[in-house]
């Protein structure tokens, strides 16, 4: 899928220029200042990148973004608990 593949609806931020592609979402989550940025945003970030090089979905990165853009406060809050590491006791038979 290329960087030009259109969403469904573009996503309006509050301010700044309307998100359209996967580009758009890119450069948004780019210029975004360290303050907002997260491990959430990041894996967001990964996801457009992954839709664009044809290996993840259009439809799942598009509904991330607009999270990302109406919510970010929310998005900030989701910071990904650390895996426990599994032992070999952990391990199934």
């Amino acid at each position: 899928m290329p960087w030009n593949s259109r969403f469904i609806k573009p996503i309006v931020p509050a301010k700044g220029r309307p998100i359209a592609t996967l580009k758009d979402a890119l450069d948004y989550i780019s210029a975004l200042p360290p303050s907002e940025q997260s491990a959430v945003t990041q894996e967001i970030a990964d996801a457009v990148q992954m839709a664009a090089q044809g290996s993840g979905p259009l439809r799942v990165t598009e509904a991330c973004m607009v999270r990302l853009v109406h919510d970010p406060v929310a998005i900030a809050d989701e910071v990904p608990a650390e895996q426990p590491a599994v032992t070999r006791r952990d391990r199934p038979s």
